[in-house]
């Protein structure tokens, strides 16, 4: 009897310490998180993400794609969640938002030979607009006013060198940086920022248990001053 239950008490012990050993080798699997692919953001939002679920024992891994099969691909549960978005519509019911920002995009007017008062949006009326298609916080701002779209920031900076535009709205990091890669001299920005928004880190509901988890981190970083260093060297870099 007694080397009956002790047999029962091993085999026990070895099927609890298989399912912990599986149950660790789980959560050691990466997230992988879709993003518009070429997305100005995606690197600031990467670097401070990495460092929240580092510290939950968790890697993340990322996947570019085009802007709507980014969302459509989170919402349906292929990918593990948005790595960030100002917001989202109703239609995707399947993501849960971090409700602690990532950061803040800073819609900043980018100029050569125009300068004037930024006071709110109404302040950029008068002038001819440059804005990159597609980017839909600046096409709401930018409604009834005289815009061209164009395909990249890059080509924003040389339109305004070359006067084609009076001014380019942009993001302040992603209008750095394509400012740096074009070289062109005589640049300014204008302050403050015609409009700026919170940008959110998105969780397939699946993960709902990590929500609370990632936002207490995201908060403890915040507190400690790790979001900012981390921002910080991103403008550094620019």
């Amino acid at each position: 009897m007694e080397k009956h239950f002790l047999l029962c008490f091993l085999i026990c012990l070895t099927f609890l310490v298989a399912l912990g050993t599986r149950s660790t080798r789980l959560q050691a699997e990466p997230l992988t998180f879709s993003h518009i692919e070429a997305a100005s953001g995606a690197p600031l939002s990467e670097a401070i993400l990495r460092e929240a679920y580092h510290a939950l024992g968790i890697s993340i891994e990322m996947e570019a794609l085009p802007a709507s099969r980014a969302l459509t691909f989170a919402n349906q549960g292929k990918t593990d969640g948005e790595l960030f978005r100002i917001k989202i519509g109703p239609k995707y019911s399947n993501l849960i938002r971090i409700d602690e920002p990532l950061f803040q995009v800073e819609v900043m007017v980018f100029t050569k030979y125009v300068e004037f008062p930024v006071q709110g949006v109404e302040s950029i009326r008068p002038y001819e607009i440059g804005i990159i298609n597609g980017i839909k916080l600046v096409e709401r701002l930018t409604q009834g006013m005289q815009v061209t779209k164009v395909t990249s920031g890059v080509q924003l900076i040389r339109m305004l060198d070359k006067k084609h535009i009076d001014i380019a709205l942009l993001g302040r990091l992603s209008g750095l940086q394509y400012w740096k890669n074009t070289q062109v001299e005589g640049i300014k920005i204008l302050e403050p920022p015609v409009d700026s928004r919170n940008v959110y880190h998105y969780l397939h509901k699946r993960h709902h248990a990590l929500v609370p988890q990632v936002e207490q981190r995201l908060k403890q970083l915040r507190a400690e001053g790790t979001i900012q260093q981390i921002i910080d060297s991103f403008f550094n870099q620019s």
